[in-house]
């Protein structure tokens, strides 16, 4: 299934950098909501795409993301010139659900498109007929599926609204997705009571529930946080409830001591530090609350201060 999942990998990979003023990814948040079962998703999240591409950062986020990933890069290449498609204009946003602790096919992903079935459909047979030529390639329709065969492997993608496509990153096991789907019991499952903390309309947004502390670093069984953009700025808060006030405060303390060592190295880049300082952290009983805004352009900076290759020394002189 390592070709289909190429195919779908820049819809993901694109969301995780995107930014939308007018954030929409509504449709596929209550595809979600209607479909999940209570039990097997502890986490949510969902990130909006729509328009990334009206930013003044789009173009150099776009180069970075491809320069960094050259399978982003040829498959993005491909839906152009195969489908006469840009991904980054056809996709609204989409939402991840899982469990951390759970296996990787324990993810459902539901992606909000800006096109429909058919187009979706002929345009992913073109472009696995073009990079599959030695194999046989069939997308047909069984139903809310639209069926993937690459040779021997199948994958199952369920349209759960007209244009909200949902599919588990092992999309194979037909069963396993279908137990995925239409059960409406999401909100009374662990994370349920977060959900309206949520923000839909904000430019990213989740909640995680766990039974135990999320990691031995991070003592919180429960968070939840929102991303809004103002403009070109992003105001981002999170809150984490740990387990106790003490564990709370000595969690806090210790995040904020180890971010302010981080904007002190010389190592660290102005824009890196200007980022750091910008962030507030305040624990309260058992909550931990972090906030902080960062212009996007601040943020592209940062990012491609971290993609720099660091120059070798030159060699010393025997």
């Amino acid at each position: 299934m390592r070709s289909i999942c190429a195919v779908l990998a820049p819809l993901v990979v694109v969301g995780l950098f995107s930014s939308a003023a007018e954030a929409d990814v509504t449709r596929a948040w209550q595809a979600a909501k209607d479909n999940l079962p209570a039990a097997a998703f502890p986490a949510i999240a969902a990130f909006d795409v729509a328009a990334i591409v009206k930013l003044p950062a789009f173009n150099k986020v776009l180069d970075v993301l491809q320069n960094e990933n050259h399978e982003v890069k040829e498959v993005l290449g491909l839906f152009k010139s195969t489908c006469n498609l840009d991904v980054t204009t056809s996709v609204d946003g989409f939402v991840i659900a899982g469990d951390p602790a759970g296996r990787d096919d324990d993810i459902m992903v539901f992606v909000q498109l800006k096109i429909d079935r058919a187009k979706t459909s002929n345009c992913i047979e073109t472009l696995l007929k073009t990079v599959e030529k030695k194999q046989q390639v069939d997308v047909k329709q069984d139903g809310m599926f639209s069926v993937v065969s690459v040779g021997k492997e199948t994958g199952y993608f369920a349209w759960v609204a007209p244009n909200v496509v949902a599919f588990a990153l092992d999309p194979e096991n037909k069963s396993r997705v279908e137990g995925f789907l239409s059960t409406k019991g999401f909100a009374k499952g662990p994370v349920g009571a977060l959900l309206g903390k949520l923000d839909p309309k904000a430019v990213a947004f989740g909640a995680i529930k766990t039974a135990k502390p999320i990691d031995r670093d991070l003592p919180v069984t429960s968070a939840y946080g929102n991303a809004v953009l103002n403009g070109t700025t992003v105001s981002a808060t999170v809150v984490g409830t740990a387990t106790d006030a003490g564990t709370a405060a000595k969690f806090a303390d210790g995040l904020k001591q180890e971010l302010a060592k981080m904007a002190k190295r010389d190592r660290t880049p102005a824009v890196a530090k200007k980022i750091l300082n910008a962030i507030s952290i305040a624990a309260s009983n058992t909550d931990i609350t972090i906030k902080g805004s960062v212009a996007t352009g601040d943020l592209l900076e940062a990012m491609l201060e971290m993609t720099k290759k660091t120059a070798e020394p030159p060699p010393q002189a025997p």
